[in-house]
């Protein structure tokens, strides 16, 4: 699944960068 439209998040996200599972949170209001 792709798309060219960017996003905003509506709330922090926990989320794991692929493929070395490091977590990360990407914060409310980033595209």
């Amino acid at each position: 699944m792709t798309t060219a439209k960017p996003i905003e998040l509506s709330r922090d996200i926990e989320a794991s960068i692929v493929p070395s599972g490091d977590k990360v949170t990407l914060q409310k209001g980033e595209a």
